[in-house]
């Protein structure tokens, strides 16, 4: 999508110009009821990230502690991925790249369990590039589900981060004007999130077509 914004200021107007697409697909072929294999694609270009463009293969594989078809109800699965990825920049990183291939691993351990008081996700990821070890991330993250009556719920979500794999960071001091508008991404070390809402679900509360294979 493009989105073009201008703000009137006292000191003349701002044009603020964004754009971002990209495509993503995967294809899951179950082997037995605890394993599964994969393959991710995707792409993107994105003023925000600093990406003119950029595209990736990713390979995966699943294994799955209960059988799949009683994942309704419970699941627990150790994924890992691994795959290639090539990047296009549009101004030069903090890293003097001008563009780059990169090869990296990730490994994801969640577990989801659904009774008929609510349902619990969680999950435990880790990745980082093989060509250098220091660039990496780790995330940790829950959803818990509490039914008040038929079809209404509370819902509370936390999510942490320890990031050290941004990359495609811009060389350079950014304006205020640019870190305002939110027009690039800005270096950090962690992200920290969480939330609490209430959601109304209409129809049965076990889904039939939900579907855990990575």
């Amino acid at each position: 999508n493009f989105n073009n914004r201008t703000y009137v200021t006292t000191a003349g107007d701002i044009v603020n110009s964004t754009h971002r697409h990209g495509y993503s697909a995967y294809v899951v072929k179950s082997l037995t009821d605890h394993w599964s294999l994969g393959i991710f694609s995707s792409g993107l270009s994105s003023t925000f990230h600093n990406l003119d463009f950029n595209a990736d293969l990713v390979p995966a594989i699943e294994w799955s502690l209960f059988p799949y078809e009683e994942a309704t109800r419970r699941s627990v699965t150790l994924a890992y991925r691994m795959g290639y990825g090539y990047n296009n920049y549009m101004e030069t990183t903090i890293f003097n790249k001008d563009e780059e291939w990169i090869w990296a691993q990730s490994l994801e351990a969640t577990i989801r369990f659904q009774q008929p008081w609510g349902n619990v996700r969680a999950g435990v990821t880790g990745s980082h590039f093989f060509d250098d070890l220091s660039k990496n991330r780790a995330q940790i993250y829950t959803n818990v589900n509490l039914r008040i009556v038929q079809g209404l719920s509370l819902n509370f979500y936390g999510n942490y981060e320890i990031i050290n794999d941004l990359v495609a960071i811009p060389a350079g001091d950014r304006s205020l004007e640019e870190v305002l508008l939110a027009r690039s991404q800005q270096a950090t070390s962690y992200s920290v999130s969480g939330s609490v809402g209430l959601s109304y679900t209409f129809g049965s509360r076990f889904s039939a077509a939900y579907n855990p294979r990575l």
